[in-house]
């Protein structure tokens, strides 16, 4: 859906005013980027490498204008990534200050397109300001997301101030879109295998205490119960995981005393 959407705006573009003879490029050009935007595997997955292709995709597309992305992973963490460090220097005024397209983009889920803030602007004074200041004209954002899933937004500043076309617009807002479901996908797809090793762990560590179980028994002629109380004992007396301990039962780097010596012992303890 997303490719057959932007193979449309992509022939919209040319007929309305591209060469020809260059569109079969364009349309590689296009289908090698989303493409490349999909390629998100969870080993060695790079977020930051990720997102700087994108900026650089998006600015070859639009050319003229400097590129930014604000990323809003949690509450708690926030990405930012820029073509030039100017506009990184923008994005960070931003966050700072709680002002500006992209910030207004982000909890809105809304375009903001051809701001004209070469006279400043009264929702943004700030921002407007430090745009200026840096040399830019026009503003525009683009959300990141997916349904009700704000991800982050794309922010473009222009110094010509000459406003981007809707195709432009779309073309932009289609690779925003394959970005974050890249993303979206990527990050449930690590929580995936996270839970997966998590509860293979745990199912390890199980069947390694249950081995130094019944191992321990054995070797004490006591029952299940008891040996596990060993174990348990052992490791908290000497602040050990219960599993390093179950590890060094079963190979024999462990020496344990019975129940009644140990009861015996508790006792001696107890008295002195």
């Amino acid at each position: 859906m997303v490719a057959g959407r932007a193979t449309v705006a992509i022939l919209g573009w040319y007929r309305e005013g591209g060469k020809a003879g260059d569109v079969d490029n364009r349309e590689i050009w296009l289908a090698e980027t989303l493409v490349e935007l999909a390629d998100t595997p969870v080993a060695g997955f790079d977020h930051d490498a990720y997102l700087a292709k994108l900026t650089t995709r998006l600015a070859e597309l639009l050319g003229r204008a400097e590129i930014g992305l604000i990323i809003t992973e949690t509450a708690a963490e926030t990405r930012i990534a820029a073509t030039s460090e100017r506009m990184r220097d923008i994005l960070s005024f931003e966050l700072a200050h709680g002002e500006g397209p992209s910030m207004a983009c982000c909890r809105s889920g809304q375009r903001i397109l051809n701001q004209d803030i070469s006279s400043g602007d009264p929702r943004w004074p700030r921002f407007a300001t430090r745009a200026r200041s840096a040399g830019f004209r026009c503003a525009s954002a683009l959300p990141m997301r997916r349904h009700d899933d704000i991800l982050g937004a794309v922010g473009i500043l222009d110094a010509q101030g000459r406003p981007f076309s809707d195709t432009e617009i779309s073309l932009a807002q289609t690779l925003a879109d394959a970005a974050t479901i890249s993303l979206r996908h990527q990050s449930a797809l690590l929580r995936s295998t996270r839970t997966s090793e998590q509860l293979q762990h745990a199912l390890d560590s199980r069947v390694t205490i249950e081995q130094a179980k019944g191992m321990t028994a054995a070797r004490l002629g006591i029952s299940l119960g008891e040996a596990f109380e060993l174990l348990r004992t052992h490791a908290r007396r000497r602040n050990m995981r219960l599993i390093d301990v179950a590890d060094d039962a079963i190979h024999q780097r462990l020496s344990l005393l019975s129940p009644v010596a140990n009861h015996q012992t508790d006792r001696r303890a107890t008295s002195e």
